[in-house]
């Protein structure tokens, strides 16, 4: 397993450009929920990408003119995931990957 991103660095569509095609866990991809924060891990071979630029801010609900940039994860099995800010990326094998699917306790991160 090769740690591509750590959840401090910014993803980047350069980085997931050259992902494409690859086997990729990201055990760590923290999001805040309605009454709690929730770690929506994924893993998969990573198909493709999409990119969000929204140039609203909801706080003020104004127009900006510099857009917030996001990014999701298009996977072989046709699952989406969004990545977020803090995520870390791993790229793995397609062993490896197996591997996991076989031992992850789907309830833990």
């Amino acid at each position: 397993m090769l740690l591509i991103k750590e959840k401090s660095d910014r993803l980047t569509e350069e980085m997931l450009q050259n992902l494409v095609g690859n086997y990729i866990y990201v055990p760590h991809n923290p999001f805040k929920g309605q009454d709690e924060n929730i770690n929506l891990w994924f893993g998969g071979q990573l198909i493709g990408y999409e990119v969000c630029k929204l140039f609203y801010d909801f706080q003020s609900q104004e127009i900006v003119e510099e857009a917030d940039v996001t990014y999701s994860a298009i996977l072989s099995d046709g699952a989406g995931f969004a990545f977020s800010n803090e995520c870390e990326i791993h790229l793995v094998t397609e062993e490896e990957f197996t591997e996991l699917i076989l031992t992850k306790d789907v309830n833990s991160p």
